[in-house]
Parts: structure tokens; sequence; C-alpha cells
């Protein structure tokens, strides 16, 4: 077959009356066609770019009209293959687009189900190689590339998943065999829009939605045994964000798969296993230590104790990790949810110190470092500068790592003449925000003495928790009732094992709009004759109640908190005007235009 491929390129005119002979037996390497259907992957890869180089053959002036041809044929068998795997079996979705017709090299499935479906399998793959030999060739001239095609296949392929609708009068060894399919027809419809990525490039921008849409629900449906899928699924949203930025990618998918990824890294918090206490005879602190340490033991015979992190697992995490790092990108992730990505990170590169003999420890470390020393360089609401001491003092020293750090390190202006803002607002003393902390329980993470989120109607529950937020935003600045227990914040601390990070004690935190209420400026009265010099804008009240607590991601100001969110003060009412019959000996009164000017010049007289 390398013979064969290296005299088409050199001269292949002397070939085209060889085509039809040429194509019988490689598409039965391919398609797994008795006696091949043991044919190695090595031998089915070289067949089908082997067939995808005779489109060379019908000259300068046909082979764009031909490669278009093969590549129609081979959606047409992956589309007529995916129709005979799920006949009788899977109630599909319609399709984007209407199928291709077959072609006529498809061969013909056994009546038998469970037979029927691993030669439809084995034509899925074949056909399958076949588009990504024709996507991968480079050609010399344009060719038609039907995309809308391509996406629509692939999408076909990743709809069929765990909960697809199955036949009633299905049989359960055909229903195993239909679920052991999945993984490859997952594979293959990835293996598609990997290729169509890297190929077309922006062409692909407008089906984005749809593909992440598809990609995003599978993974977050995921089991975590099925590691290889997993593997391949965040192997292919690192492919998306390396081939479009951050900020071509819809925020919702970008948000649900940092979501996703810290839920994996979560894992890696309790890879430690219990140290369970030797048992002491006498006293009941000694009775409940001996206890416990029969109840790990029965743990440990029945399964239920805790393992280690496997090669495959590892392998996960790493590229959650390389994911991670381009997530972050993101223009428009919430704060909240950036913010507590970053902790995790640094409390997992804190708490793999003390793990060195854990699989693939060097790997993660590094990927781990990767990914801090990428936050040291954002530059969004002030985040790389409130942690960048933090990172410099973590991050190992390379010489790579030292000329990256040190344009960061560099001042780039001079000093400005404005104080520094205070310790408690800096990352590393930054109490836990409400926001931060929702996040931290819906993904699971809770801290000793918390009980865990438990939801009956969980899209209710949500709804509902929008409108109390809502309300609270929006609320008149009414003075607030005090709490009969006051919620401590959460540091940093608690989450990762770093003490020099331990916040001092301090009052639960308040937000401003509730801590200092700004009452509502009295207008002036309609009845003034003279025009009236605005003191206080109306329009600040409003925005100082919105006004959230200081995060550690703001910019430092000259102004404290209290004195920013300080009320301006009213402006004095003008007296009212006399009834009655005027005179001259009356003197006229003067009306006041509420200018502090005029009342700074009367103090003065």
């Amino acid at each position: 077959m390398d013979a064969t491929r290296a005299l088409i390129l050199a001269s292949p005119a002397p070939f085209r009356p060889a085509i039809p002979t040429l194509r019988a037996p490689l598409f039965a390497v391919l398609l797994r066609v008795p006696p091949n259907d043991d044919a190695p992957e090595a031998l089915r890869t070289a067949a089908a770019e082997t067939l995808a180089l005779l489109y060379l053959c019908g000259g300068k002036a046909a082979a764009a009209g031909a490669w278009g041809t093969d590549m129609k044929e081979a959606l047409g068998g992956v589309a007529a293959s995916i129709s005979a795997l799920a006949a009788e079996a899977w109630e599909e979705e319609p399709p984007r687009t209407a199928p291709l017709p077959a072609p006529a090299s498809l061969p013909a499935f056994s009546i038998d189900p469970i037979a029927r479906a691993n030669g439809a399998l084995a034509a899925v793959e074949g056909y399958t190689e076949i588009a990504l030999a024709l996507l991968r060739l480079k050609t010399a001239r344009p060719v038609p590339i039907p995309l809308a095609q391509i996406v629509s296949t692939a999408l076909r392929l990743l709809n069929l998943t765990l909960d697809t609708p199955t036949a009633a009068h299905i049989s359960p060894a055909h229903h195993a065999a239909l679920v052991s399919s999945l993984p490859r027809l997952w594979r293959s419809g990835l293996l598609l829009l990997a290729s169509a990525a890297v190929t077309v490039g922006d062409h692909l921008v407008p089906h984005l939605s749809a593909i992440l849409e598809h990609t995003v629900y599978l993974l977050e449906l995921m089991p975590a045994t099925m590691t290889e899928s997993r593997l391949n699924l965040v192997a292919f949203h690192k492919i998306l964000t390396d081939a479009y930025p951050a900020a071509t990618l819809p925020v919702e998918y970008t948000s649900r798969l940092l979501r996703f990824s810290l839920g994996v890294l979560g894992s890696l918090l309790d890879s430690r296993p219990p140290a369970v206490a030797a048992a002491a005879p006498g006293g009941r602190k000694s009775k409940k230590r001996a206890r416990g340490a029969e109840d790990a033991l029965v743990g440990t015979l029945e399964g239920r104790a805790h393992r280690g992190t496997s090669k495959a697992e590892a392998d996960v995490i790493i590229a959650v990790l390389g994911l991670t790092r381009a997530l972050h990108t993101a223009p428009l992730l919430s704060p909240a949810l950036l913010t507590f990505s970053i902790r995790l990170h640094l409390s997992l590169t804190l708490a793999l110190r003390s793990r060195p003999s854990m699989t693939s420890h060097a790997q993660i470390t590094a990927a781990l470092d990767d990914v801090l020393e990428a936050t040291a360089h954002l530059e969004a609401g002030g985040t790389a500068r409130d942690v960048r001491t933090l990172l410099v003092a973590l991050l190992p020293a390379s010489s790579k790592r030292n000329a990256a750090l040190n344009e960061l390190l560099h001042p780039a202006l001079p000093p400005v003449a404005r104080p520094l803002p205070p310790l408690s607002q800096l990352h590393m003393f930054a109490p836990e925000s409400e926001a931060e902390k929702k996040i931290r329980r819906e993904l699971g993470f809770t801290l000793p003495g918390e009980a865990p989120v438990r939801r009956q109607n969980e899209d209710e529950s949500d709804d509902d928790d929008d409108m109390a937020v809502d309300e609270d935003v929006y609320r008149a600045p009414a003075a607030p009732a005090a709490p009969a227990v006051a919620p401590t914040p959460v540091p940093l601390v608690q989450i990762s094992p770093f003490p020099v990070m331990a916040a001092p004690a301090q009052p639960a935190a308040v937000p401003i709009a509730q801590a200092a209420p700004v009452p509502a400026v009295a207008p002036a009265p309609a009845a003034a004759a003279a025009p009236v010099a605005p003191t206080a804008s109306a329009p600040a009240a409003p925005i100082a109640t919105l006004n959230p607590a200081v995060p550690f991601m703001s910019v430092p100001t000259a102004k404290t908190p209290t004195e920013a969110a300080a009320p301006a003060p009213a402006p004095a009412a003008a007296p009212a005007p006399t009834t009655g019959d005027d005179s001259d000996d009356e003197p006229i009164p003067e009306l006041d235009s509420g200018s502090e000017d005029e009342d700074d010049d009367e103090d003065d007289e």
C-alpha cells in the first residue's frame, strides 16, 4: 500500500483503469468483511489513506469533484451503518440534515441483531477512517467539503447515549451489545468533529453552539468509571479551545466545562486514606476508636474503602488541568467561579506536596504549575495583581518560568501616589463571599461541620435562589434586622491546608447596601422660582446601594468602602412663600438655591 500511494502521487493517470480493482479489497479491509475481520489498526489506516488518494486519478479538472464524491460516499456509509445499528433497538431523534444515500460499497448486514450490531459498528469505524483520511489530505486545488453533513453525522453518533430510549421488545443480549458499542461510536463522532475543526477553521464557528450542546451534555452525563470516554471528551474540548479563543465559545458552555473540571479536580483532595488510630484498652474514647477501626476494616473487606488514583484517572486529571488553563481566559466567566477555581488550584498545589507517592505525581504537579503560571498573567479585574505575590512564592523556579515572571514583576509604570488596599482585601486574606460559597456547595465541596446540600426539586430551588438574590439586591435600603447567629466568613485556609493564610477573626461581612443604606435625597419644592443648583446627584443613591462588598479582585482606591458609601448631604429645603397681600414694607424673602457656596458667604458676613 505504501508503494501504491507513492506511485499514485508520482503519476496518477496510469492508475485510472485500476480504480475499481483497488477499491474492492481496500473496502474489504476497512469494513472488516470476512476473512479480513481481524485486520490490525495499522493495516486499516494504510487502506484508508490509499483510498483517499484515488481521487487524483480523475485528472486535474475532475479531481475536486471526485474528492467530494468520495467524502459523500463515506458520510453516507456512516449514516446507513447507524440506521442499521439502531434498527428495532434505539429510538433516534431526527438528524439535523437529510442523510446521504448509502454507497454501493456498503456490505449486507446479517438478520441476527447481535451480528448486525457488530457488522454495523465495524462499518461505522471503517467509513469514519475514510472521511478522516480525506480531511487529512493536502489538496492542490480547493475541494467542496460538506461541512453540514459532517457535523450532522457526528452529532448523530454523539446523540446515542445511555439515556436513549430503546424498544420494548429488545433482548438483554442485544441491549448489552448496543451499550458496549457506545464508547466506539462516541470516539468516531469526536474524531469527525475534531478533524473538521482543524481542517476548516473558522467555517465551523456557526456550528459551535450545536456541537457544544451535545458534547458538554455527554461529558456531564458520563460516569466516572468510563475513563477512556471521559479522556476523549476532555481532549476534544481542549482541541476546540486551542482552535478557537475562549471568547468565541458561548459563556454557558465554558462555565459548565469549568464546573465539571473543578468537580474532577476535587477528587484529589480526598485521595489520602483516613488514618485510624490504634485502639487502646479502657475508657469510652478508646472503645469508640476501636469501633472506628473495626468499621474501617469491614469497609476494606467489602470494597468500600478509599482506593488510590489509577493511571487512567491521572490521565483524565492532567487533561482537565490543561482544559482549565484555557477556560480561565474566558472573558465572561463569573468572578466567583474564577475565584473559587484559583483557590482550588492553590489548595491542590499545597495538598499534593504531602503525597509524593501518588500515581503520575510529577505530571500532575507540572500541569498544576502551568495552570498557576497562566493565572499569574490574567489581567481581568485585578486577579493577577492580587494573587501574583503568592504565585511567585509557590511556583518552582525554572529558566523559562523566571523569564515569564520577570515581565510580571518588572514595574511598567512609576509608583502611584495612593495607598495600597488593606490586607483583608487581598487574595490570601479575603473571606469567602456568598456567591463563591454557593458555587462551592453546588459543586459538592463542603467544609467540616457543614451539612451537605440536599434538594428535592433542583429546578424550583434554583428559581427560588435567583429570586431571593434579586430581592436582596433591589430591595429598598431599609434597616436590616440583626440575625440570631451571624454567619462566619470562610477563609481560604479552611479549603486548603495553608497555615500562613489564616485571617484574623472578623465579624460577618455585610454588603455596603445593608451596612450603610443611602437615604433618598429630598427634592426641592416645586414652588421655587429660581433655578435650583444641584448639590448631589440623585442617581448616585441606587448605584451606592447596588455596589457589593469589595472583593479581593477590586482595584485599590484612595477612598475606603465606608467613605465611598457615605450618604451625600441633603440640600436645605426652600422656605415656603407667604400668602396674603404684598406691601412695600415687607421684604421679599430670598429663595435658597441649595448651594453651599451661598451658605458659606452668609456665614462669613
